[in-house]
């Protein structure tokens, strides 16, 4: 009897995923994203980037004004049927000065395998919490 190998686990995957980008290896930090991942920041103002190659531009203009830009996790849940849940925390200093930018957000990703196929932002916690739970029941 050959045994199935255990699915990936998606808490694990976006923690290797943030250990790439606060190392600011975007070629590692993409290899999380499948082909026509979707960034959807429209609730946070910057819109909604569609395929990988969308995502890493806006990655790249992401990090472009900073000196040092990285990323904290608060908590990170795993609501089944792919749908993480993340409170995260960014943490930036603009290069050539001394000031320090931070932003505490919610991502809320879907995973498909290995791969993230939507990656959705909010600043409001209690409403990104909702729409993870949201997306867990319908793809649960």
């Amino acid at each position: 009897m050959s045994e199935q190998p255990a699915p990936p686990d998606p808490v694990e995957l976006l923690i290797a995923a943030l250990r790439a980008w606060n190392r600011h290896d975007l070629d590692a930090y993409m290899r999380f994203m499948s082909p026509d991942v979707v960034l959807d920041a429209s609730s946070v103002g910057v819109g909604v980037h569609e395929g990988a190659g969308a995502f890493r531009r806006f990655c790249e203009d992401w990090l472009d004004p900073y000196d040092e830009w990285t990323v904290e996790s608060e908590e990170i849940a795993d609501l089944g049927g792919g749908a993480v849940f993340a409170l995260l925390l960014q943490r930036g200093r603009l290069a050539g000065s001394d000031a320090e930018v931070h932003v505490r957000y919610v991502q809320v990703i879907e995973w498909v395998g290995d791969v993230s196929v939507r990656s959705t932002f909010w600043t409001d916690i209690d409403e990104g919490r909702a729409a993870a739970e949201r997306l867990a029941q319908e793809r649960g």
